[in-house]
């Protein structure tokens, strides 16, 4: 799949360790946890309905029964966390307990406000009544 207009390489890979252990209880597994991930950030970043989700994201509900996964999981505060985390390591103030990831700092810094983005709308979709939005 061509991931253009997703995220980015480095985005993923600061991503990629936190969707990939968080699978399924039931039903068939995931084909492809950054189409789905991507399609998170779509509905969040356009502040559209899950309905609305083009169809190169996969089925929109199956992207929405995932996203309520990961929310149940804690895994927008778990993904905060581990960005102010690793960004502290960079800086040489590592904490103790810290939720690094095994990123290049020069990589990391590059695509740190973008990560922030992805992650802090998709907090707030999920904080959203079932996480639908008006609609357009």
């Amino acid at each position: 799949m061509n991931h253009e207009k997703g995220m980015s390489d480095a985005e993923w890979a600061f991503f990629k360790s936190f969707v990939a252990e968080r699978q399924a209880r039931r039903g068939r597994p995931p084909q492809d946890h950054r189409r789905v991930l991507d399609g998170v950030f779509w509905v969040a970043q356009n502040d559209r309905k899950w309905r609305d989700l083009p169809a190169h994201y996969g089925n929109w509900g199956s992207v929405h029964r995932q996203f309520k996964r990961w929310s149940e999981a804690g895994l927008w505060q778990d993904l905060e966390t581990a960005l102010n985390d690793t960004l502290a390591c960079c800086e040489g103030n590592c904490p103790v307990d810290a939720h690094a990831v095994a990123i290049p700092c020069d990589v990391l810094s590059g695509e740190r406000e973008a990560i922030k983005a992805k992650i802090a709308s998709a907090r707030t979709v999920a904080r959203r009544r079932r996480g639908v939005v008006a609609s357009h």
